[in-house]
């Protein structure tokens, strides 16, 4: 699945994986929230970083990776973590959808 992302220098994907590979150090058995995780490619990019990956997405269905269960989640209406719980969380390609950013931050 990934492969169509991190390839395409037009993708997004492919500059987050290069991100993310740079930092991988600081990925390794980090909690890291993915949300909104739609189809699970930085999921993967994660995962291969060594990060424990939790996904949460609106839309969980559209979620692909079987390693991780994605959970349903609006991040304007609370994720379902304890604070602190989670050493990073990652949030792209969704930010600029919701009605309420400086909520979203927030939280």
């Amino acid at each position: 699945m990934i492969d169509n992302h991190i390839n395409n220098p037009k993708s997004q994907k492919f500059y987050v994986k290069k991100y993310l590979d740079s930092i991988k150090k600081q990925l390794h058995n980090k909690i890291v929230i993915d949300i909104p995780a739609g189809n699970g490619v930085t999921s993967e990019i994660l995962l291969e970083n060594g990060a424990k990956v939790e996904a949460y997405d609106l839309f969980p269905e559209y979620f692909m990776l079987k390693d991780i269960q994605c959970k349903r989640a609006d991040i304007l209406n609370k994720i379902p973590v304890m604070n602190n719980y989670a050493d990073m969380l990652i949030c792209q390609e969704g930010i600029e959808h919701f009605s309420d950013q400086l909520k979203t931050f927030k939280e």
